[in-house]
């Protein structure tokens, strides 16, 4: 009887040792969805409920320093010029990747989130409402396939340098150029936050150039930031540059209610021969924070573009699911 009990000790044992060394997961589950409404005359017709985007997936760390993620994007097609193929459901693989932390090293390799506007949109801290400024005129990708090296020099500085292949997550690689990232963020002091981005696509016939700088505060009550960013040779077109700039604030009523408001300034993609033009948006906005897992936003927003005699109003109900 005795031997038995030390058996049965010794495997049991084995058992819980077993059980701390494997490996630790959770899934992905994070839905933007939304009930909008265009408000003027020009726009009325854009009427609905939405889904924006659906993130499934899963991430799994082996132990304090190794770990990998599987996200799948589902969002939808961007075609004008099929009406019946614009606004369908499609899905791509946004992340398969592999990540390494030792102390204040961590590196990510594999289709991976990309740095060029990454900082910003966290601080911005509403995607689901609205894209950040970089994001949503497609001046980069915010995943790709590459290799991504970060590093805390100490408590106020730290680094990060990025190698991609520049097609972003959508799309195979389809020539043999490369984008190259360089990151520096600053915290000089409690609640100052400070981030330059530079990046290098290589081209044929020459190179695109991107340069982004972000200074934003946070405070236990707001939150305040803004960012300039420009790109020169856009998709590698020789003289085809832009600038622009985002500002975004929030007021922290408590737990559960925040209020903020954005105003960007600069340029977006047009219908036609894939030409620029500029443009001003407004954003003025409430988050209630249902629960951890779910926030409900209704936002008004103000599109303004120059030459056009009228500026659009839309009415939205944006809608955040986290798991």
């Amino acid at each position: 009887m005795k031997k038995l009990f030390l058996t049965l000790a010794m495997a049991l044992f084995g058992f819980a040792a077993m059980a701390q060394d494997a490996p630790q997961g959770k899934p992905i589950i994070t839905l933007f969805g939304n009930f909008h409404s265009g408000i003027n005359e020009e726009v009325y017709e854009n009427l609905g409920f939405e889904i924006d985007r659906a993130y499934l997936g899963y991430q799994l760390n082996f132990d304090q320093n190794w770990s990998a993620k599987v996200v799948y994007d589902m969002g939808e097609t961007a075609i004008k010029a099929d009406a019946s193929a614009a606004n369908q459901r499609i899905g791509f693989l946004k992340n398969a990747m592999i990540g390494y932390t030792k102390g204040n090293l961590n590196v990510r390799a594999g289709l991976t989130d990309c740095e060029a506007f990454t900082f910003q949109q966290n601080f911005w801290g509403y995607r689901y409402v609205y894209k950040s400024f970089m994001d949503k005129n497609g001046w980069d990708n915010s995943a790709d396939l590459g290799v991504v090296a970060q590093y805390k020099v100490t408590d106020w500085f730290s680094a990060d340098l990025s190698i991609f292949n520049g097609e972003g997550f959508k799309k195979l690689q389809l020539d043999n150029q490369l984008s190259y990232g360089l990151g520096l963020t600053f915290l000089p002091i409690e609640g100052l936050n400070v981030r330059l981005y530079g990046e290098i696509k290589s081209g044929w016939y020459t190179q695109q150039e991107l340069a982004s700088v972000f200074v934003g505060y946070k405070h236990e009550h707001f939150r305040i930031g803004a960012e300039y960013n420009m790109v020169r040779n856009m998709k590698n077109v020789e003289d085809v540059d832009m600038d622009g700039f985002s500002i975004y604030a929030t007021g922290i009523v408590n737990k559960k209610i925040e209020v903020y408001a954005r105003y960007d300034q600069g340029a977006t993609s047009d219908d036609f021969m894939n030409l620029y033009r500029c443009k001003q948006e407004s954003i003025l906005g409430l988050q209630y924070k249902v629960n951890k897992m779910f926030s409900l936003s209704p936002n008004f927003r103000c599109v303004q573009t120059p030459g056009d005699a009228s500026t659009d109003y839309y009415g939205y109900l944006s809608a955040l699911v986290k798991f």
